[in-house]
């Protein structure tokens, strides 16, 4: 009803708001189901500030994006070009590169996870950790886990070094 009256626009950003707020809770396959579908419907059209004005949160997505969605390669690329930060942003943002890097992995890591992992940077155990925490043993190995899974390593020193060429630590 809403296209039909002209108002096009407004449902694709509906739509790409909706994408965004899947993926800030975390449900990316989601969010790439509806922003697929949104890219083809939005090429034709030309929209290109529609996505990019949303920054890091619509880079993240499109690195994604390929296998879901029909819209062309160039389309693609014309958006992720629009979303390059200036030199003015960084400076406005200086915290900008660990936003970045949380954004960069498909599933950004929660604030116990980032603070088990200084943790580990600091050299503590699983039992120094629980201690520190006040957590169990099995808590923190479940949570080292994560860790190890999202920043896509096979171990504790892996992924403390994956954190820090990422800039999380």
């Amino acid at each position: 009803m809403a296209v039909t009256r002209g108002f096009e626009g407004n449902v694709l950003e509906i739509q790409m708001l909706t994408a965004l707020a899947f993926a800030a809770q975390g449900k990316t396959k989601r969010a790439l189901r509806v922003l697929g579908p949104l890219l083809e419907r939005a090429e034709p059209e030309g929209y290109i500030r529609l996505f990019a004005d949303e920054g890091q949160p619509m880079a993240h997505l499109l690195t994604y994006i390929s296998a879901a969605t029909s819209a062309s390669p160039e389309y693609l690329r014309t958006i992720q070009t629009a979303l390059i930060p200036t030199q003015e942003t960084q400076v406005l943002v200086p915290d900008v590169q660990s936003v970045v890097s949380q954004w960069s992995l498909i599933e950004p890591l929660t604030a116990r996870e980032l603070e088990i992992l200084r943790l580990l940077a600091a050299g503590s155990s699983n039992l120094q950790i629980a201690h520190q925490l006040v957590i169990s043993l099995n808590t923190v190995k479940r949570h080292v886990q994560h860790i190890i899974a999202k920043l896509g390593v096979t171990n504790r020193t892996q992924a403390v070094a994956s954190a820090r060429a990422l800039r999380l630590l």
